[in-house]
């Protein structure tokens, strides 16, 4: 399958998922448990648009929280702190109004957004790049929480770019790729 048809696919699933809530509640405990999550003290999350993880569950951990920025002039992104106040940002994707820029190596962990999911680590993103560049030269860990609606059976066509990911967690299983 193309990439482009399974990102469809994938968004149409994730746009239908039933008990939400329920899966995304179990999934949060199991990576709570992991020793990854345990032993991060600053941890890059996303703000999830309405169909993806509502990773901002995890605010009320004792963590400190950092979140994606787009720049505006390029398909680069940093990752800044997270604050209540927030903008519309390129691509319609939420930001931080103030933008404290921490450097790669200040994180510990990226959770990871995605459309789709392999259990051998690999992950489809959104076409634009951002992710995948930005895991280039970081050093640190990586996790995907991802519901099952999003896993695929079949390995797309995977480029040199394309970074897998070290943990990807689901209800039922955490697929461990290093």
């Amino acid at each position: 399958m193309e990439k482009s048809e399974l990102r469809r696919e994938m968004l149409r699933r994730l746009r239908s998922i039933e008990n939400k809530e329920q899966k995304e509640n179990e999934i949060l405990g199991k990576l709570r448990s992991t020793r990854v999550y345990a032993e991060a003290k600053t941890v890059a999350i996303y703000l999830p648009l309405d169909y993806e993880f509502t990773v901002t569950k995890l605010l009320g951990d004792d963590k400190r929280f950092v979140v994606p920025s787009c720049h505006e002039n390029s398909d680069e992104m940093d990752m800044v702190e997270y604050c209540e106040y927030k903008v519309v940002g390129k691509h319609g994707i939420l930001t931080p109004k103030a933008k404290f820029i921490l450097a790669k190596n200040e994180i510990d962990l990226i959770i990871v957004p995605g459309s789709a999911f392999h259990e051998s680590g690999q992950r489809l993103g959104y076409g634009r790049g951002y992710y995948d560049r930005y895991l280039e030269d970081y050093h640190g860990h990586t996790i995907a929480l991802v519901f099952p609606e999003q896993m695929a059976d079949e390995l797309w066509n995977i480029e040199p770019h394309d970074k897998p990911i070290e943990l990807i967690i689901t209800k039922d299983d955490i697929y461990e790729n290093r």
